[in-house]
Formats: C-alpha cells, structure tokens, sequence
C-alpha cells in the first residue's frame, strides 16, 4: 500500500518519527477537524502509523520525502518479520527511528 503527496514532508528524515512541535501546512483545516472530533493532535500520524504497523508484526513503514522534488510517499508491506527478528527487537521502542524506519532524503 503506498499513499503519494505532492508535497514534501514539511519535517526532515528522523524528525518525522520525532514526538515534538510540528510546523502545520494548514493549521486552519486542522483546527476544524480537531473541533468535529477527526484529528487529535498534530504531529502524531506518522508515528502512529509506524507503531500500528509494527504491532500487526509486518516489516516497518518505508518513507521518501524529497524536499528538493518536492514529494512524499509512505509505503506500506504487508510483508511480516520474521520472528527472530521480533524477539530480537522486542526491546525496542513502539516510536521513533529506533522502528527501523527506512526514511530516505
């Protein structure tokens, strides 16, 4: 599963995995979906995203964020770890780069 924006990530590599203020690209639209219940907090989407994936035991999310072209994708595998490697990472925390999260620049 793969989802594309045009648009970069307005964060860079790790950061995006990093908990901590985020600039918004709109923080109106963000306001109202907060206020009608569809958004909780910014900044939490990616990380929640990688944590998600990871609890289901597939291989950690892929992400391309090209500032310079101006693109981002987020790919998603349903390939699952082997359980080696699940027992062997099973210290490892639910967030952050510690994930084994393929960001490219």
């Amino acid at each position: 599963m793969e989802f594309r924006n045009p648009g970069d990530g307005l964060s860079a590599g790790d950061e995006l995995l990093e908990p901590g203020s985020i600039e918004l690209r709109n923080p109106e639209i963000f306001a109202a979906f907060r206020r009608v219940g569809l958004s909780e907090q910014a900044g939490t989407g990616i990380r929640s995203i990688f944590r998600n994936w990871r609890a289901q035991g597939y291989v950690p999310p892929e992400i391309d964020n090209d500032k310079a072209a101006k693109f981002f994708r987020l790919r998603l595998r349903r390939e699952v770890l082997a359980s080696e490697h699940l027992e062997t990472h099973a210290d490892l925390p639910p967030h952050g780069h510690a994930d084994g999260a393929a960001v490219t620049m």
